[in-house]
């Protein structure tokens, strides 16, 4: 542990110039290095010299029956503690990244608070990695020290140093990073509640921030935790206006994919185009839709045709091969379910509406996905 003791000694030079010397209890500004302890951004520390320890509290001066956000430990030898603003440097980043293995943003800066205890010197560190903070403490005398943190005076955890003759520690690390949430600490990467019936969750995040998530502005919740969207993509003459609103034109007399979909490979709209009132425009004639091997028809005037045979429909659904069909005076409308999609297909001769309502973010190909 030479190299570190060095190496940290020179810190204590360079940055001697801000450094702060306690005796008494005395409230310290850290402004320039703020800590996010366990979720909380705090700017100033709150020294106590008790009887028999030393806190450090970031919300009020420590009284053991109170509910602090406090580090609370061994006290040193006499009632002086040293502290100093560190700038950032990447051969510490390394270190304290390799000793915690969940801190993920860059180190800004920590608040060091050297000690003596047992006639030796000890390093309390604090460090400000943005949403995230670490505490070290480094101790090279025989003997126990001791830091507890405590979360409205419940302790959450602790860095502990207990060298015995032959066996030395030397140094202790932890995350103490966090999000609160109505008043209760949660780790960084857990859920803080979910509700599936709104599809609503709160998260802490990896870099421990609160993230809210839940269905979009043109999504509903199905109840079950899934967002579900509504697409609608129309057909008009020559014009076919997709999913995303873009409008594109057909311009010959052929049978087009419309409405593909990864998910179901055994569904397909398909629209065939032909010229009718005129000759240099294509206009929208027919939809065929491809089911299971089955060709079902929406022609003109109403006809359908299951492969080569015509249907009879009212508007009252008829099932045929899991679509059902029905007509009225305004067209024909075919409507299924397959997976986790409900399909309509609508057409009066002139347009076709096709209507995908699906879990959101649900892919749609030909060209009514614009491709």
């Amino acid at each position: 542990m030479l190299c570190p003791l060095l190496f940290l000694s020179a810190f204590i030079a360079l940055a001697g110039a801000q450094q702060q010397t306690i005796t008494q209890s005395s409230m310290v500004d850290i402004s320039s290095c703020p800590i996010a302890y366990y979720g909380q951004k705090y700017e100033k520390l709150y020294v106590n010299f008790t009887r028999r320890e030393i806190a450090f509290c970031f919300d009020k001066f420590y009284n053991p029956g109170s509910k602090g956000d406090c580090i609370v430990g061994s006290s040193p030898d006499k009632r002086r503690a040293h502290f100093d603003i560190v700038q950032a440097d990447s051969f510490l980043e390394h270190g304290i990244r390799n000793k915690t293995q969940t801190i993920q943003n860059s180190l800004r800066c920590s608040v060091q608070i050297t000690m003596q205890i047992s006639s030796s010197k000890i390093s309390l560190d604090l460090f400000n990695f943005g949403t995230e903070a670490a505490l070290s403490l480094e101790a090279h005398g025989i003997g126990l020290v001791l830091y507890r943190t405590r979360v409205s005076g419940v302790v959450i955890n602790k860095v502990e140093v207990n060298n015995i003759l032959y066996n030395y520690q030397n140094d202790d690390t932890i995350d103490i990073s966090g999000c609160r949430h109505s008043g209760t600490v949660y780790k960084p990467g857990t859920v803080v509640n979910s509700d599936p019936q709104i599809c609503s969750s709160v998260t802490c995040s990896e870099t421990a921030t609160l993230q809210t998530s839940g269905c979009g502005p043109l999504e509903h919740c199905q109840g079950n935790g899934i967002c579900m969207s509504a697409s609608t993509c129309t057909v008009t003459g020559p014009t076919v206006i997709d999913v995303h609103g873009h409008m594109n034109s057909i311009q010959d007399r052929c049978a087009y994919s419309l409405f593909p979909t990864p998910s179901l490979p055994d569904f397909h709209v398909v629209g065939n185009f032909r010229d009718r009132r005129r000759k240099d425009v294509s206009f929208l004639d027919s939809v065929t839709l491809r089911v299971d091997g089955h060709d079902i028809h929406l022609e003109q005037g109403g006809r359908v045709q299951l492969d080569d045979s015509t249907l009879t429909l009212s508007s009252s659904s008829q099932l045929v091969h899991g679509v059902q069909l029905s007509k009225d005076q305004a067209g024909v409308t075919a409507k299924l379910s397959l997976s986790n999609l409900n399909i309509s297909v609508f057409f009066d001769g002139d347009t076709t509406q096709i209507l995908l309502e699906g879990p959101a973010g649900s892919s749609v190909e030909g060209l009514c996905g614009n491709s």
